[in-house]
Parts: C-alpha cells; structure tokens; sequence
C-alpha cells in the first residue's frame, strides 16, 4: 500500500528534483525550486546525510519527524521552524464543490496587485511563479477575489481570497480548482497546512481531504 507520507518526495522528484540520498527508512530530496526535503527517522544516518550538505546553500527544508528537525536546526543552522499538517487529496477526481468563479492564469501585469496582497513570498519568487504558470487567478463576474497555485516542489498552495469576497465559499472553489489542476499535471494533490491556520484546517475536512499523521516542519 502506498505511504501518504512519500507523496510530498513523489511530486517533487516527478518536478524535477533529485534524489540525493535514500534507503528503506527515507529520503534526502532537492525540489527544483531549492526546497531541501528530508525524512529519516534513524538519528545516526540522519546526522550524516545532513553533515554533507552545503549549509551556505540549504536555506529552506522541510522535514518529518521532530528528531530529523532538531538535527536539522542545529546541524544546518535554522532559525525558525514552522510545525504544519499534511493533508493529501485522497481521489482520482477533483472535489465535487461546484465552480461559480471562473480561472486564468497570472501574468506579468497581474505582479503589483499580486504582491500587494501576499507576503509570505518575495516578489522576485512570485514574479518566478507567474513566469512558471504556476499561479492562477480567480475571477467572479470578470472581478478578481483571489488566487491559488502551486509550488515549484509539488504543492498546493498560494490560497489567498480578497475581502470583501471572504466567507462566501470561494476558498473551497479555489482549492478544487486547484486540485484538478493538480491532477490534470499528473500530481497527487497535497498541501502542508500551517498547524496554527485554523481557517485552512477547516476548509480541508470541509473538502475532505485526508489528514495524514505525521509530524512535518519547514524550516527557514
């Protein structure tokens, strides 16, 4: 049976990442984006695949498993580490949520407006996620209420709706939409939800996304 928890490794190796280290327990993985992603629950390999990386050029990693993420902050020198929820859609077809919006993809134009409203990226990172088609607008009656895409590692993410447009479902249609996108390219649909985002955790039961029992940090 399938493990939910390589699902994040999967999409980012079939987005181009690399495997740099791996064995029965876990993987040592590189999206293309340079996201660093690791699970290894055995400390004593898990101290050596880390003593050979660059720390000068790991700036961000995710990791499972609170073991991989304390060696991690010390080996590596993080500062910060962020606990989240990975949640993974569990079908072949997208949620069942009807679309009253409609969907385009980002362009160049759309930067100011974009960064205005999102500041968990730097603008030249979402100037590289337009450029990549990898973020969509969602528009109601030709008006602009958010927008949603993924990242370069193979999640969901980017989930922003604008008030006024808030509390009126449009962050379920932009979700769905998204996971049919992410079907569509051949991932499996996932995000990693930040644990304290109560408004997020509750859209994903609401689409009723899987919740998968691990332990996943991001590391900055």
């Amino acid at each position: 049976m399938r493990n939910k928890v390589d699902i994040p490794f999967e999409n980012a190796i079939q987005a181009g990442g690399r495997v740099v280290r791996h064995d029965k327990e876990g993987k040592l993985v590189e999206a293309p984006s340079g996201v660093w992603m690791l699970r290894q629950p055995n400390e004593s390999v898990c101290r050596a695949w880390l003593a050979g990386l660059d720390r000068q050029k790991v700036e961000v990693m995710m990791v499972q498993g609170k073991k991989a993420r304390d060696l991690a902050m010390v080996t590596l020198g993080f500062s910060s580490a962020h606990a989240c929820q990975l949640v993974v859609w569990p079908n072949s077809k997208a949620p069942a949520t009807a679309l009253t919006l409609s969907f385009r993809k980002a362009r160049a134009d759309d930067l100011d407006f974009i960064t205005s409203r999102y500041d968990l990226l730097e603008r030249e990172e979402l100037a590289a996620y337009i450029d990549n088609g990898y973020l969509w607008i969602a528009l109601h009656e030709q008006t602009p209420i958010g927008f949603v895409g993924r990242h370069a590692e193979g999640s969901m993410g980017l989930l922003e709706v604008f008030e006024p447009f808030r509390r009126h479902g449009f962050g379920a249609q932009l979700e769905t939409f998204m996971i049919g996108q992410m079907l569509s390219e051949g991932f499996t649909p996932y995000a990693d939800v930040f644990a304290d985002n109560g408004n997020s955790l509750s859209l994903q039961r609401k689409l009723g996304m899987t919740f998968v029992p691990c332990e996943t940090f991001w590391l900055f």
